[in-house]
């Protein structure tokens, strides 16, 4: 772990930061059973910047497998279409396997995690890359309707190209205000705090997420 939170640092401090315009991302998620163990997720999400740099459409659909009460896999499909104003818009298909793992208490807290594999298709430049993600996520209940929770989440490239061209491809930080509305819809208020790194320039980027999640 320490020499994994080295690497992490080093890559903070390899190349100068630059700041980017405030991003607003609007999100819906549904979530419903369709059988025994088996469900059935969507996630739609436009997102845009202040700065008017760019605009983004991302839509993920995943069917997951209950293999305990604890543990699910899901295995998926994302569209994300990028419109830029300053040059061609950018076109991204991936294929993802994913687990979730709800890991057990940590003193007041509950862990979670999620690994994910994407293997990304870029319909401009022909390219393919292979990428992992790791979050690992804590959570505080305040009330009966209300948590908050703080998560970290490393992007690695497993083989770099033109469009995937670090090892480590991005690092998200973020926290989250959760109330749930209904039994089975919650709002999701969340502040990202997100590193690209590219080999000219580390890009920060302040992301606003707002969520609804349907369970159905």
């Amino acid at each position: 772990m320490a020499a994994a939170g080295g690497l992490l640092l080093a890559a903070l401090a390899a190349t100068p930061a630059f700041a980017r315009g405030v991003q607003a991302w609007s999100q819906l998620q549904l979530t419903g059973r369709v059988a025994d163990g088996w469900s059935l997720a969507s996630d739609i999400s436009g997102r845009s910047a202040t700065d008017n740099r760019e605009r983004q459409l991302l839509v993920r659909l995943q069917a997951g497998r209950a293999l305990s009460d604890k543990a699910t896999i899901w295995l998926g499909y994302v569209r994300a279409e990028t419109f830029n104003h300053d040059r061609r818009n950018g076109f991204e298909q991936r294929a993802t396997g994913q687990l979730d793992w709800r890991a057990g208490a940590l003193g007041p807290f509950d862990l979670t995690l999620r690994a994910r594999a994407e293997a990304r298709f870029f319909r401009n430049s022909g390219n393919m890359a292979w990428r992992l993600r790791q979050q690992v996520r804590l959570t505080l209940p305040i009330s009966d309707m209300v948590e908050i929770s703080g998560a970290a989440e490393p992007f690695v490239t497993i083989n770099r190209n033109s469009d995937a061209p670090r090892t480590l491809d991005q690092l998200r930080l973020t926290a989250t205000l959760s109330t749930e509305l209904t039994d089975q819809a919650t709002l999701n208020v969340a502040y990202y705090n997100e590193h690209v790194f590219r080999p000219e320039r580390t890009y920060v980027n302040h992301i606003i997420p707002v969520t609804l999640a349907w369970r159905f």
